[in-house]
């Protein structure tokens, strides 16, 4: 009888654990076209459906057609991500069933030739700044570029779209021209007799050089422009937050406490600040404030987190 029992536990244990591995299946079918501005079929494109729930992720390529077609999913919030080689990225979300016919998915997809047309073209500016844009958010940061700085060319009086040119720079690793973009903002700004205080874009602007000398480790810099970002705008946690990883990098765990406390002073709740805080205390060997600061940070974090278990372990060592 202990054996029937035992066999029975087990079955259960694997069901159970069959079905966490299946969050997010079920019957759902969905079908989908995808078609260029005129109306045209367009073949290869790989479709992404995401879950907005469960760690479930699907694909697809569309046919000769241009159709295509994902099955084995349950109900819920879905992301679809349409992307191809030579068009702009198309993203849609959309609410499906599990078992109901679900409505096709029709996404239309813009060439980058289509796209960079309507600048050359001088269409309205607006939609010119909105393509660059949707260019930069699809990941395709040179061709963006050069549309941020054709609409530059044809609108010089928006000197703060450079703010865009230098973070397409900077994404592509160009840093010395990202650092010159963001100069132009500043020097733009002076000229018009801005006031810089309390100003959140000079701030940001600022934390962009200091961010373009911190990935290139000079940090000396990077601590300047920063902390001239931080006397304009006290308000944005990331910024003190910055500072402090800076002077914690290089050494200085003294400074960068007192950093980490400004950045934990704007949010409260923010739990990784707490986390590093705990190591700048524990690196000072002010154990206890350190362990109270991982408590905090176990208090605050997402569950998901893959810091938790390790900084439980910690926690529990200085604690012996």
């Amino acid at each position: 009888m202990k054996r029937i029992t035992m066999i029975g536990i087990t079955m259960m244990l694997v069901m159970t654990l069959a079905l966490c591995a299946q969050e997010g299946r079920g019957q759902g079918r969905v079908t989908g076209l995808v078609e260029d501005a005129d109306g045209n079929p367009i073949p290869g494109v790989k479709i992404t459906m995401e879950s907005l729930q469960y760690n479930l992720t699907l694909e697809a390529e569309s046919a000769e057609n241009g159709r295509w077609t994902i099955h084995g999913f349950g109900v819920g919030e879905y992301q679809f991500t349409a992307e191809k080689e030579g068009y702009v990225r198309a993203v849609s979300r959309t609410q499906l069933s599990g078992i109901n016919r679900n409505p096709e998915q029709v996404i239309v997809l813009k060439s980058l030739d289509e796209v960079k047309g309507d600048v050359i073209k001088g269409k309205d500016a607006k939609v010119n700044f909105q393509n660059a844009n949707d260019l930069y958010d699809s990941g395709q940061y040179e061709a963006a570029l050069e549309m941020f700085k054709a609409f530059l060319a044809k609108n010089e009086k928006f000197y703060k779209v450079n703010i865009n040119i230098g973070n397409c720079h900077f994404k592509l690793k160009q840093y010395d021209e990202a650092i010159a973009a963001y100069q132009r903002v500043l020097d733009g700004m002076a000229a018009e007799g801005v006031t810089m205080e309390g100003n959140v874009t000079a701030a940001q602007v600022y934390a962009g050089i200091g961010e373009a000398h911190m990935v290139r480790n000079e940090f000396d810099k990077a601590r300047e422009f920063f902390t001239r970002a931080i006397e304009i705008d006290p308000s944005d946690r990331a910024l003190p937050y910055n500072v402090a990883e800076i002077l914690f990098n290089a050494g200085n765990a003294d400074e960068a406490v007192k950093y980490y406390r400004q950045a934990i002073e704007i949010s409260p709740d923010w739990a990784k600040a707490h986390r590093q805080l705990g190591y700048a205390l524990l690196n000072q060997g002010n154990l206890e404030e350190a362990v109270a600061a991982f408590k905090t940070y176990l208090e605050n974090a997402d569950k998901d987190d893959p810091q938790v278990d390790v900084i439980r372990d910690l926690v529990s060592s200085l604690e012996q």
